[in-house]
């Protein structure tokens, strides 16, 4: 989800202009100069990069062409969006196209924040936040502080205030339980714990490097238990926790002190037996 799991820090640095440049052709919405290429946005893909540092041109794989520029949903006129499809898979066929998008959030000390967004064709539905500079041409990534699939840290709300970065992302019982105990849990994800892409439990919230507390429960209301009434699994022993703090039947916000008190309560109650 994070590079670490609870640090979030914006380190001091030059702040980038945040001048807004002219609005590029087809629609596509401003973004400042940290964000064009030959004067005109970046394409989305090109955040999809591995490296830490590229030039952002060129960036679509063998096999990939664009085949629309900023879609109908885009139309909010905060988003950077293409649809690609891969030319050796025939137009009529599923699993032709992907798509990927990015925002300008803000800036902060140490870099041009931008939320992305990534769809390849699958069930996977990736976003990330990325800190960014640029060196002549070349983008250098600073940090990528969230970043994942879906309820594997994928993004719920990101924003820049007065300089300082604040967002969410969502967490699996197997991340809740890492930020409660600040560690790798003792614990095997996906065997004891869930862990998978559509396990959400909750969000967790920073505001810069502070964490804010995690929410129990997702956006529409309460999420549900992972195991069966009785069970006396780790999954089942850290349900029977988090009912016990009300979660289960509404959304609850932890702070640190309340985290730290489930991971504890963990450890003493839901370790199997040695």
């Amino acid at each position: 989800m994070r590079r670490g799991v609870t640090a979030f820090a914006v380190a001091a640095g030059l702040v980038l202009a945040a001048g807004q440049g002219a609005a590029a052709a087809g629609g596509e919405p401003a973004v400042p100069p940290v964000l064009q290429i030959d004067g005109k946005p970046i394409d989305p893909y090109c955040f999809q990069q591995v490296e830490d540092r590229f030039v952002p041109r060129d960036c679509l794989d063998e096999g990939m062409a664009v085949k629309e520029t900023q879609p109908d949903y885009a139309a909010d006129g905060q988003w950077v969006e293409r649809i690609y499809r891969f030319t050796d898979i025939p137009a009529d066929e599923p699993g032709g196209e992907s798509s990927a998008g990015y925002r300008h959030v803000g800036e902060t000390p140490q870099g041009t924040v931008i939320e992305t967004h990534f769809w390849g064709g699958g069930t996977g539905q990736f976003s990330s936040v990325l800190v960014l500079r640029r060196d002549g041409e070349a983008v250098e990534v600073v940090d990528t502080p969230f970043g994942g699939d879906r309820c594997n840290g994928g993004v719920q709300s990101v924003a820049v205030r007065d300089g300082v970065l604040t967002a969410s992302a969502a967490i699996t019982p197997y991340d809740l339980l890492a930020i409660a105990l600040d560690d790798e849990p003792p614990v095997e994800a996906y065997d004891d714990i869930a862990a998978c892409a559509i396990c959400c439990v909750g969000t967790v919230a920073f505001t810069g490097d502070t964490l804010d507390g995690v929410t129990l429960g997702m956006e529409g209301g309460p999420t549900q238990p992972f195991s069966e009434p009785g069970d006396t699994s780790p999954q089942g022993c850290l349900d029977a926790l988090i009912k016990d703090r009300g979660a289960w039947d509404k959304s609850i916000t932890l702070d640190r002190a309340a985290l730290s008190d489930l991971g504890q309560a963990f450890l003493a109650r839901c370790l199997p037996k040695q």
